[in-house]
């Protein structure tokens, strides 16, 4: 059977070379924008660019530009509603040059990691979660298991004690079909995360700034 066709080595080079100056520049637009962005929201109290920008980047970057406009910005992430709200950190004159200036060339908007949020309470069901994770990952890779009886008891329980948080699951004594009804819950919601879109203010014509498209071609 015949190799693939592939492109030339040197085409490939040149095409990879010009995504990470395309990535570059996409990053650097964003860095601009957002920085404008945080300037209205702690000058004017005006979050609708930034909810605007939030909405208009791709989902794999959503983290990190929200983690960037919380830090430095007067908006806050609302977890319940999954949107920025106002929150007034920061005096309206301290947006001046030089803070804007700073913003700019300073840690680039993809670095900032959203903090976790605190736990305020000893949460036993997570804890056992990761026994029961650490204990299947020891199974995988052919470990020998000391009481692997109690074991089976705990995920029994645990696993029962999760499919009660679900309607329409159904009742079984076995912990690994509860566990495969579970993950399959999971996998449906997260699918279903993944496919919401967080939806993007109306702003008038005379209002809107160009699209990342649009300053990058």
């Amino acid at each position: 059977m015949a190799n693939a066709k592939l492109m030339e080595s040197a085409v490939l080079t040149k095409q990879i070379a010009r995504l990470s100056i395309r990535t570059a520049a996409y990053r650097a637009v964003v860095q601009a924008l957002a920085v404008e962005a945080i300037g209205h929201s702690v000058a004017h109290g005006n979050i609708m660019p930034l909810l605007a920008l939030t909405g208009a980047v791709d989902k794999h970057h959503k983290p990190t530009i929200v983690a960037f406009v919380t830090k430095e910005g007067n908006v806050r992430w609302d977890k319940d509603e999954k949107t920025l709200k106002f929150n007034p950190r920061y005096e309206r004159d301290s947006f001046t040059e030089q803070r804007k200036s700073e913003l700019l060339k300073g840690k680039l908007w993809t670095d900032y990691v959203k903090a976790p949020e605190p736990k305020d309470a000893f949460d036993v069901a997570d804890v056992i979660k990761r026994v029961i994770e650490q204990y299947e990952r020891a199974v995988k890779a052919g470990k020998r298991i000391a009481h692997s009886d109690l074991m089976d008891d705990i995920r029994a329980r645990y696993y029962g004690y999760e499919a009660r948080k679900y309607e329409h699951v159904p009742t079984a004594d076995d912990p690994e079909a509860i566990k495969r009804e579970l993950d399959k819950r999971e996998r449906e919601m997260r699918k279903a995360e993944a496919e919401d879109v967080t939806p993007t203010p109306t702003v008038t014509p005379e209002h809107a700034a160009p699209t990342l498209i649009q300053l990058l071609s």
